[in-house]
């Protein structure tokens, strides 16, 4: 669970570790720009055509079609190969056809260019086309062909396929498989199955990947036989294809290559790199069969696991079978397991999540069956409240390890949402020990705090004024975990606002933020006005948190007073203060300060979403604003408090020459829609922007549709995972997939009976299982193991992976928080103003925009979890 103090204190994270970009905004096209770029395609100097050609990729799809349709009529085949390399990039609607007539070109250059295209953006003319070229002379088309042919998702390419599987190239033969596997038609098995003994092995190990892409039960002898292959690449493959065909029949076949290694760690001979290899594969396998009997044979494997280890086959695979092992788990853990075993069963009921474990987890760690600092390790990522009273009884305990491991598992069970006494006594306890070392007295008071309850307050306050400087820092942050703060308090934090260390002191104006009482409020205001510029962020923080809980009118009118004669620096804090304070005089405020200079209108686009609904007829007027940054935070602000009535603002600037205004837009739009249950709000905005050029604007795309539940075509979808050059794009794919791939599968056709036994078969002729369009919800998963498998990226391929996006089984969401963002230069300790900022979210959106005056970015809405800094918009092009 989330702390907001936690929320709070990112502030620090990003003090620590943002980076600053000065780099103009992108993405604007000047009108002439288009205009130049046909000028230049008409030119009579094929040297220009082609220059103009290349630049043609800079502009949006929609101006880059008329261009690019021309170019790809040029009688100079360099402008054409320019034009088809644009035309793939940006999957210009009707290329694909334009370009069939060149697979009969003499020039294999065009006919490879040709497939290219096609495979970006196929069609039924483009795909039934490629058929003449799985022919062709050169082996580099043919296998252009063959790999365009698999992306189209078109069964009319399977029979067209499969008369090729025979190619005299290894290469095409692999690449033939590859797209068979990829079509997921069943009329390939028997014909791939025919090809398990092809005398290549980079063949024979697509063919394995192949069959277990298609999950047809009539691949498995041959895959078990594939076990025994000479060559190891193909045996660790028709291992993972057994596991991705999901039949508990593979269980016995894989079992020997997973006990040989558990034989090696108990003494029995070494095992070699080569059995290693088959062995994580055999252990993957099982996970995804998730069978009774594999979940066993895992259970058994975790001897040869490291605990210590990040990441483990066994423990993995245990947690890719999911809820469904949990029983098996819990019961090996109530029996006499190894230490080493032990912890990984626990482990692994941690990293399932299900909370309802937490008990057997307790038992093992008091019966000693499992070492107290994993057990409560384990505790501690379940946040399993319900273990709170067993992890309090250690906090004393006589180890030093254990006692550390019951405080952090203790900080991470205490929600200060949620005032809980009970740890107040154990900690008071445990502080009053006179040998405890300074950095655990350190953390038991930030567990004080944490409680929440009244009752920590007093000694809280004691700390408050320590000689120690981590201790003042702990103490701040716990009083700012306070249900509710005091006159007491007040006098405490507010005196820390003159400490000597600027980290004290910006801990004390998150306290004030969080608990301070609206006594304080015209301290602040006066100190806010006068105070030296380097304190003035400190004290912003302090009363912008001050004023969210009041609902003064007249408060608010002194706040809006002071913002006319108030320092450059300090008027950007009073006006988040303003836009927090709850009152329709807020409001009104603020509609009369929009009137004012650019940096003032920004501020109030960021800070009014804190007044909800109330704040939508300001918003809609400046998401109209002249200057890009107003607009782009307006959108955002529409996209946290908007209804369905904001749609069609919303859905006109998903097109915005800006990239912050076109992103943050879609990412509104799917907030609206999914707050609506209205997926069709976001979806043809959404769906058009997956071909935007701006990476930005494509992952903000796809995260909308993920959060309303709409989705595009899943092909699409699939093409930007595996093919779209921003790392930040596939994993917005990979997140709306996993989101597909949750849903529930139609009901498939039954397949054909295998062939009476005896009767003759011919490799290439295709069985009688009848083609019918993938599911969108096997699409999708086929994609993402596909993903996992084949990413280079590491954490692409793991967003890929089950469990890649996962929430804890019986735990409920925590509300939106404020959060305030510093944005300061590597290196440097000051904020930047004005500077070009990306915040990527835990509900995989990226807020895209610009810094304030002083270097800040407030965050109304926050949603729960993990929040990064990414490069910024105008900068994010390439991998990134």
């Amino acid at each position: 669970m989330s702390s907001s103090w936690g929320r709070a204190a990112l502030c620090a994270l990003f003090l620590a570790g943002a980076s600053t970009f000065t780099a103009p905004a992108g993405a604007f096209v000047w009108p002439n720009v288009p205009d130049r770029i046909k000028e230049g395609l008409e030119s009579t100097d094929p040297a220009e055509r082609r220059t103009a050609a290349q630049q043609i990729g800079t502009l949006p799809q929609a101006l880059a079609k008329p261009l690019a349709v021309k170019a790809l009529g040029d009688e100079d085949n360099e402008v054409r190969i320019a034009a088809a390399k644009v035309s793939a990039k940006l999957r210009i609607p009707g290329a694909s056809d334009i370009v069939s007539a060149w697979l009969a070109d003499s020039d294999a250059r065009l006919r490879l260019a040709a497939c290219e295209v096609i495979r970006s953006n196929p069609t039924e003319r483009s795909v039934t086309a490629l058929g003449r070229v799985l022919s062709d002379p050169s082996q580099d088309v043919r296998m252009a062909a063959a790999q365009a042919m698999g992306r189209s998702g078109s069964p009319d390419a399977v029979s067209l396929l499969l008369g090729h599987l025979d190619d005299n190239s290894p290469e095409v033969r692999a690449e033939v498989a590859t797209s068979l596997g990829r079509l997921g038609d069943g009329r390939a098995v028997l014909p791939l199955v025919g090809r398990v003994q092809d005398t290549s092995a980079e063949v024979r190990r697509r063919v394995a990947r192949a069959l277990g892409d298609l999950r047809d039960t009539r691949a498995l002898s041959a895959l078990v036989r594939a076990l025994s292959d000479a060559n190891t690449d193909v045996r660790v493959e028709a291992a993972l294809a057994l596991g991705r065909i999901g039949s508990d029949e593979a269980t016995v076949a894989l079992a020997p290559h997973v006990q040989a290694s558990a034989s090696a760690s108990q003494g029995g001979p070494p095992s070699s790199e080569t059995s290693l290899a088959l062995r994580q594969a055999a252990v993957r396998a099982l996970g995804r069969i998730g069978s009774p009997r594999a979940t066993d044979l895992l259970i058994g494997a975790l001897e040869t696991d490291r605990p210590d280890a990040g990441r483990t086959p066994a423990r993995d695979a245990l947690v890719a079978v999911g809820p469904k092992a949990t029983k098996s788990i819990v019961t090996a853990l109530e029996g006499s397991p190894s230490a080493r075993t032990a912890v990984g069963l626990v482990q692994a009921l941690a990293a399932i999540g299900d909370v309802s474990t937490a008990p057997a987890i307790v038992r093992a760690m008091q019966r000693g069956t499992v070492a107290a600092p994993s057990a409560l390790s384990a505790l501690a990522t379940l946040e399993a409240e319900q273990s709170l009273p067993a992890v309090l009884e250690l906090i004393a305990d006589a180890s030093p390890d254990v006692r550390r491991a019951a405080t952090r598992a203790a900080l991470a069970l205490i929600d200060p949402a949620r005032p809980d006494g009970r740890a107040v006594e154990p900690v008071r306890d445990a502080l009053n020990d006179p040998a405890l070392a300074t950095e655990d007295r350190v953390v038991l008071v930030e567990l004080l705090g944490r409680t929440g309850s009244p009752r920590a307050s007093e000694q809280l306050l004691v700390y408050a004024t320590s000689k120690s400087p981590s201790l003042r820092r702990a103490s701040l942050r716990g009083l700012g975990s306070l249900a509710q703060g005091s006159a007491a308090v007040d006098e405490k934090i507010v005196t820390a606002l003159d400490d000597e260390l600027g980290t004290v002191r910006m801990d004390a104006a998150i306290a004030i933020s969080r608990v301070g009482t609206s006594a304080v409020a015209s301290k602040l205001l006066e100190r806010l006005l006068k105070s030296a510029e380097q304190d003035r962020a400190a004290i912003g923080i302090a009363l912008a948190g001050v004023l969210s809980r009041s609902q003064d009118g007249e408060l608010a009118k002194t706040v809006s007073a002071a913002v006319s004669s108030a320092p450059t620096s300090a008027r950007d804090a009073l006006i988040e203060g303003l836009g927090r304070l709850r009152s329709d005089t807020s409001v009104s405020e603020l509609k009369k300060l929009a009137g004012g200079p650019v940096d003032d209108r920004r501020k109030i686009a960021e800070a009014i979403s804190a007044q909800g609904a109330k704040a939508i007829p300001l918003l809609t007027t400046l998401a109209q604003d002249p200057d890009a940054s107003v607009r782009a935070n307006a959108v955002w602000s529409l996209g946290a408090v908007g209804d369905r009535g904001v749609a069609s603002v919303l859905s006109k600037l998903t097109t915005d020459p800006d990239v912050d205004v076109a992103g943050n837009s879609l990412a509104a739009l799917g907030r609206v829609a999914s707050r609506e249950k209205d997926a069709a709000l976001v979806e043809s905005s959404a769906c058009a922007a997956l071909s935007d050029t701006r990476p930005y604007v494509r992952a903000n795309a796809l995260a909308g549709l993920m959060l309303a539940g709409a989705k595009c075509d899943v092909a699409v979808i699939g093409q930007l995972l595996s093919g779209d050059p921003s790392e930040r794009v596939r994993i917005s794919a990979a997140g709306l997939l996993h989101a597909i791939a949750a849903g529930p599968v139609q009901p498939a056709t039954a397949p054909s009976p295998p062939p009476a036994a005896g009767a003759p078969t011919d490799p290439k002729k295709p069985d009688a299982k009848a083609a019918a369009p993938m599911d969108p919800v096997v699409a999708a998963r086929r994609a993402l193991e596909r993903c996992a498998s084949e990413e280079t990226t590491f954490r692409v391929a793991r967003r890929c992976e089950p469990g890649g996006v996962r929430t804890k089984n019986g735990a409920s969401p925590a509300s939106p928080m404020p959060l305030t963002v510093f944005v300061v230069p590597d290196g440097s300790t000051s904020p930047v103003a004005r500077a070009p900022f990306a915040l990527s979210l835990a509900d995989g959106t990226l807020r895209l925009g610009t810094s304030d005056r002083r270097g800040v970015v407030f965050e109304a809405l926050t949603p729960d979890g993990q929040v990064e800094l990414a490069v910024p918009a105008a900068l994010a092009v390439g991998s990134l």
